[in-house]
């Protein structure tokens, strides 16, 4: 029987030992297993992405910086942003995200009975730079952790056509009539 298995019918002594491994690892331990544990489920989100019919796609997790992130992170890497920049876009979670009131009183209540620390409330730029450095230390890129998963070239192409803008081709031009016109090779 998984570990997964024995969580989900609530068996106490594995709940526990998951817990304590999952706590002991912290925020980048966690989003390890993930990315390690669910390819086939990432691959499946990705996929959604690859579809021009399936947008607006609304992507979300429970407190939407952990499933969330991680996912955001290898659409953002497909799409060509810097890891700086990813980081950045992921600690937006702790700084703009969830801060006082009853909706951050039930997310660490949530904590609080799934038996994960306070930790985990938080979006801290170290963790994504951790998770992204060990996609390029072990699989060499994210780009080759995504063949490896399945969500190969022509579907990363995809996912780009459906979110990046045309970017014009510098030898075309508008003439009078509004139509483009191809620009002569003026090179000897």
């Amino acid at each position: 029987m998984s570990v997964v298995k024995l969580v989900s019918e609530g068996k106490q002594s594995a709940k526990s030992a998951l817990l304590g491994h999952i706590n002991a690892k912290g925020l980048f331990g966690m989003y390890i297993l993930f990315l390690e544990h669910c390819k086939s489920q990432i691959c499946k989100i990705l996929d959604l992405f690859t579809y021009e019919s399936n947008y607006p796609i609304h992507l979300f997790c429970n407190a939407g910086k952990d499933r969330t992130g991680v996912i955001t992170a290898l659409i953002l890497s497909i799409l060509g942003v810097s890891p700086e920049k990813i980081v950045d876009d992921y600690n937006l979670s702790e700084n703009e995200g969830v801060k006082k009131g009853a909706q951050r009183d039930a997310m660490e209540s949530n904590l609080q009975k799934a038996g994960l620390t306070e930790d985990f409330m938080n979006a801290p730029k170290a963790v994504m730079a951790q998770t992204l450095w060990y996609l390029k230390k072990k699989y060499e890129s994210v780009e080759k952790y995504l063949d490896t998963i399945g969500f190969g070239l022509s579907k990363r192409q995809a996912v780009q056509k459906c979110l990046l803008e045309p970017v014009p081709d510098p030898s075309e031009s508008e003439n009078s009539t509004g139509k483009k016109k191809k620009k002569e090779d003026t090179r000897f």
